[in-house]
């Protein structure tokens, strides 16, 4: 190392090469980056705008499939009023629905105890997608009082139409089980006593299918928690409906993440850039129509920077093997210019 700082100090055209490409060197750098941030505030700046847009666009598919579940139970409710008295006609009505709705997972026109003697205590026209087909039965039994379920109470006890939280629906004929969220309608006599409910499901897993689909980049996902915090989408299925977006930060406390689950219980909208699984990203949320679920799109920044750092480590590899061909080339030049002249 001495030798070569002697070697220097007394070779002219080395130091002269070398003040020559330092002062090129500090220009590129302050010019690189300069631009370097502008085109990095521009990549986040577009990253942000795309994922906005996919999350708004998704949020208002996702709203335009909830509406129309709404209309259609208060279509089918408006025709039960119209004929109360015809138990028959709500086979009709409740397959329709799902006919007229292939993406519908079931419809049940339940009715009050009794309320047609002959059908006995229980009464509900309830049909279900069975694959390509549909299946129409009559449901309730002293195993299944459906009078007691929450989607059958609460647009009651509310005295408006709801949707509820998500909720396993048990299928005692095939024995399955299925995930769903329903939109739930009391039905009224024209006195206005409460006479059943008109209830219309959508399956969790076809929505979080839905809604799982959206990917701005490569490695992002998405995920869907109730008003309770509990996940219904989640790219990791053993955290579906057993967790909450607060259970890991029991043993890891983590603000940021305690504050992005408050912030969508809240039905609040907007971004924040932060760690996720020790990884920096950035989380997208938004509420979901009346459901009092909210979604979020959580892009890792190696995802939206990554074509940039490549090419910031491609420009750079290229600049300091031009300014070592610079110095090279100029101690050359110099070198031979001074022995021709002497």
């Amino acid at each position: 190392m001495n030798k070569m700082i002697a070697y220097i100090r007394r070779k002219l055209s080395v130091r002269v090469s070398l003040w020559v490409v330092l002062f090129a060197a500090l220009i590129f750098i302050a010019a690189l980056s300069f631009l370097f941030y502008q085109a990095r505030e521009a990549v986040r700046q577009e990253a942000i705008n795309r994922a906005t847009q996919i999350l708004n666009n998704t949020s208002l598919r996702v709203d335009s499939i909830l509406n129309r579940v709404e209309v259609a139970t208060d279509m089918t409710g408006w025709l039960v009023q119209r004929h109360p008295d015809k138990a028959d006609s709500m086979f009709v009505y409740s397959r329709g629905m799902l006919q007229n709705n292939p993406d519908f997972y079931n419809c049940s026109i339940a009715f009050e105890p009794y309320y047609f003697k002959e059908q006995g205590r229980y009464f509900s026209a309830y049909s279900k997608h069975i694959g390509d087909s549909i299946r129409t039965i009559q449901g309730g039994s002293d195993r299944y009082q459906y009078f007691y379920t929450d989607w059958y109470l609460m647009p009651q006890l509310l005295d408006h139409p709801c949707w509820t939280e998500p909720y396993m629906d048990l299928d005692a004929p095939t024995n399955t089980s299925e995930m769903v969220s329903s939109y739930c309608k009391a039905l009224k006599d024209r006195e206005g006593r409460i006479i059943g409910v008109v209830n219309t499901s959508l399956s969790l897993n076809w929505l979080s299918q839905t809604i799982s689909a959206v990917k701005p980049y490569p490695n992002s996902y998405s995920i869907m928690i109730g008003r309770g915090g509990t996940y219904f989408v989640h790219p990791d299925s053993t955290k579906i409906t057993r967790q909450t977006i607060f259970t890991q930060t029991i043993e890891q406390p983590d603000t940021a993440l305690v504050a992005l689950g408050h912030a969508m219980q809240r039905g609040e909208e907007g971004r924040k850039r932060m760690k996720v699984d020790g990884e920096d990203c950035y989380v997208f949320y938004k509420p979901l129509g009346k459901t009092g679920c909210s979604m979020a799109i959580v892009c890792p920044e190696s995802d939206i920077f990554g074509g940039f750092d490549n090419l910031r480590r491609t420009v750079m590899t290229i600049v300091c093997i031009g300014l070592l061909l610079m110095l090279y080339f100029f101690i050359r030049i110099i070198t031979q210019g001074c022995s021709s002249r002497s």
